[in-house]
């Protein structure tokens, strides 16, 4: 697959890669949010012809990012790793659930009743779902409910708008901070399992 042709400075992103990575600053994380979004989105279209599995796939691929953010600097080519995430991610879904399409990301991640699971993997698998509702729970109002609007519900951020009476800058603005917020809680979960 050609990855998409993005007309960005390289500087200006190496600036924010720079930020994220030794500042965590994350007004820098929603600008990389800002300038990839759209055509990690189409990518990951491309191969999986399902709107909410490529919002759940280019979500996931940027709770990662924001989880490396300390590595991020070491990476030579940032919009490729960006894209070749995105890929790979679509691929092992398709790979993972071709017979069951039609479940979510979250549900086949964390499937339970695999025969060949090991007994701590099912437990691991039971925490970080755990850990994974408790952060949307926690998550504020507002927040809260966007995320599950879109998320849960399928909602695409004009609807949710149309819906809440608001901007469709607030609605994302909300869902980089429900992302973030949870980001951070399974990336805490992981750093307590080494």
């Amino acid at each position: 697959m050609i990855y998409p042709s993005l007309s960005v400075d390289q500087n200006h992103i190496k600036n924010l890669i720079h930020q994220l990575s030794s500042k965590d600053d994350e007004r820098a994380f929603e600008q990389i949010f800002d300038l990839f979004y759209s055509k990690m989105y189409a990518t990951a279209f491309q191969y999986l012809k399902n709107k909410p599995l490529a919002e759940e796939v280019v979500s996931d691929v940027f709770c990662r990012i924001w989880k490396k953010r300390l590595e991020l600097d070491q990476i030579k080519n940032f919009e490729s790793y960006l894209f070749i995430s995105v890929r790979n991610l679509s691929l092992n879904y398709i790979r993972n659930n071709s017979r069951l399409s039609n479940e979510s990301l979250d549900e086949q991640a964390y499937h339970i009743s695999d025969p060949v699971a090991l007994p701590d993997e099912v437990m691991q698998a039971h925490e970080l779902q755990e850990l994974l509702n408790d952060s949307i729970e926690n998550l504020p109002k507002k927040c809260k409910a966007i995320f599950k609007m879109i998320r849960f519900d399928g909602l695409k951020y004009k609807e949710v708008a149309s819906e809440l009476n608001i901007s469709v800058n607030t609605v994302d603005t909300q869902m980089r901070i429900a992302i973030k917020r949870i980001s951070q809680s399974l990336g805490d979960f992981t750093i307590k399992k080494r």
